[in-house]
């Protein structure tokens, strides 16, 4: 047990050094005030029951700091049942925008695949950039994947994510968890080895997309969209996928409101994990797993006469842990309080090993629509 114990501590605490040490390495992208927009955007957003969110999007949409002449907006509507559509069609007669609605067709099992497929055919510009119909853009986002797109060259760009701050418990817990999903993106790109990124901020070229077909081998899943991209342009352009680490393309999006909308999206991010056939993604995936499986061991011996071992233990994960979440934090202008903290981290294992259990038997339910595993 004490060997077992030495032996995850060590391989963890190296992860988390790696990419706590990866933060720094990428490099941070100042907004150049003087620089001319050259590239031309497409932004696609899918969108299912939408209705709360589209409001807010629709102005930062309104309010981007882009040349209307150089970016148009294609939102797809995947079977809306709500008024998402009407909120659309009415925003795209008033906004000056050029904007383009499209009815999605189903044609594999993943909906926002589909959606993406499809919309890329319609798709006027030589530059793609996705986002999700329930977040909040940054005026100047495109402004930003300009100016790395002429300085850089780029195939694939991953723009951060952050949660909009909402009162209470689950809400802080949801924005700690995604604190510590982008703290190990970008700890993945300054070593190298890029593993995770997320389809409310991405922008890549048209071209590249459509010569690899990165949904070919992965249709059948209905998740994925993003992950499957991303490692599908490393293996083809290893060299020109990036992280832009900038606070001004810092797209926001809303916690879930229950904790079982948390469990039903959390079962659809499961529901991809063991077909992701990439080795460091499995072997992140690992020493996280051992971690979080060794913390809750460590916390039983705390009740026995090993009870030192446990507390050396439950120290080394809690203090690495912190010292990354508050490295990211800092960057994306985050505040979580020490207690906040410890209460999630207590909470987190015993939440991602409930997960792991359910992904086994259950399906989920995502915008209304049930999907296998």
């Amino acid at each position: 047990m004490t060997l077992t114990l030495i032996i995850i501590s060590c391989t963890y605490t190296f992860l988390i050094v790696a990419f706590y040490r990866g933060i720094d390495a990428v490099p941070e992208t100042i907004h150049r005030h003087t620089n001319t927009p050259t590239t031309h955007f497409s932004v696609l957003i899918p969108f299912r029951n939408e209705a709360t969110y589209l409001p807010n999007l629709l102005v930062s949409l309104a309010n981007l700091n882009y040349p209307r002449a150089r970016f148009e907006v294609l939102f797809i509507d995947d079977a809306s049942t709500d008024t998402s559509l009407e909120i659309v069609q009415t925003f795209s007669k008033t906004s000056g925008l050029d904007i383009k609605i499209i009815s999605n067709i189903h044609c594999t099992n993943s909906p926002k695949k589909d959606a993406i497929n499809l919309a890329i055919q319609h798709a006027k510009y030589p530059w793609i950039v996705t986002t999700d119909a329930d977040v909040i853009l940054p005026t100047n986002w495109l402004k930003i994947f300009d100016q790395y797109i002429q300085n850089h060259p780029s195939k694939l760009l991953v723009g951060p994510v952050k949660y909009i701050s909402t009162p209470g418990w689950l809400a802080n817990f949801q924005a700690l968890d995604q604190l510590s999903l982008q703290a190990s993106t970008l700890g993945g790109f300054g070593i190298q080895h890029p593993f995770l990124c997320s389809g409310a901020n991405l922008c890549y070229e048209k071209k590249s997309f459509l010569e690899i077909h990165p949904y070919k081998q992965n249709s059948h899943i209905a998740s994925g969209d993003d992950i499957f991209l991303l490692h599908q342009f490393k293996k083809h352009f290893p060299q020109q996928v990036h992280f832009v680490k900038s606070t001004e393309v810092l797209v926001h999006t809303y916690p879930e409101n229950t904790w079982k909308d948390l469990i039903q999206q959390r079962l659809r991010w499961a529901a991809k994990t063991n077909l992701v056939h990439h080795n460091f993604t499995n072997l992140v995936g690992t020493f996280v797993i051992g971690a979080n499986a060794a913390w809750i061991i460590s916390l039983f011996l705390l009740f026995t006469q090993h009870w030192v071992i446990g507390l050396v233990f439950l120290g080394i994960k809690y203090s690495i842990d912190y010292l990354l979440l508050a490295k990211t934090a800092k960057i994306w202008k985050h505040h979580f309080s020490g207690i906040t903290y410890i209460l999630s981290a207590l909470f987190y294992p015993f939440f991602i090993f409930y997960i792991g259990f359910l992904s086994l038997f259950s399906t989920y339910t995502w915008k209304g629509a049930i999907y296998k595993k």
